[in-house]
């Protein structure tokens, strides 16, 4: 286990370094992916409700809420390093949900709790991105979207709830962005918004 500073890259905490303890597997998402993600995402993150899943650090989902997200839930096997952030900075709009993330997608889907915009990030080698993808329409908004960040050589199959929209490289990260069938035209921010110069492959 070793401590970073992890730097939000934009809104109203821009600057801000949140101390992480990160363990042995977590990878965290690199600050050029975020910037990029949340420049594609565009003013549509303006109170939109947000779920990190796999959320590992927090660092995706608190800049989600840095960024103007209403609401923001992570979900993740260890907790603990995101709920020191959330107690220390006294955020009240925000929750981490401790467990295995396709069983607490599950319970969402009881409870029929929608997000407007969900960020998957399983370990690249897990393979856990093909058993979650078949859950997440039934907690999508209707204009809603799913980005899935994964090793460039990985295939994300694809299911009858989502349809695919685009997909962006950086380096060996890859974001791809999905929507629910039943969605209205996609937010114009995904269509409009250029990556970050020299990381678009």
């Amino acid at each position: 286990m070793y401590i970073i500073l992890m730097k939000i890259t934009g809104g109203i905490f821009k600057g801000r370094k949140l101390p992480q303890k990160i363990k042995k597997g977590v990878r965290p998402t690199a600050s050029k992916v975020r910037e990029a993600l949340f420049n594609i995402i565009g003013a549509d993150i303006n109170e939109s409700s947000f779920l990190d899943l796999y959320a590992g650090t927090g660092v995706v989902g608190f800049e989600a809420l840095a960024r103007g997200a209403s609401h923001v839930v992570f979900v993740d096997r260890d907790i603990d390093a995101i709920d020191k952030v959330i107690q220390s900075h006294k955020y009240s709009n925000c929750r981490a949900i401790k467990g295995e993330v396709h069983k607490v997608v599950n319970n969402f889907q009881g409870r029929e709790q929608k997000f407007d915009f969900i960020y998957v990030d399983p370990p690249y080698e897990s393979g856990e991105v093909d058993q979650v993808m078949p859950l997440l329409g039934q907690i999508l908004s209707i204009d809603g979207f799913v980005i899935v960040e994964h090793f460039h050589k990985k295939e994300i199959l694809n299911n009858s709830q989502l349809e695919f929209v685009k997909t962006y490289r950086y380096g060996d990260t890859v974001l791809s962005l999905f929507k629910g069938f039943k969605g209205a035209s996609p937010f114009a921010g995904f269509l409009r918004a250029e990556p970050l110069k020299g990381t678009f492959e």
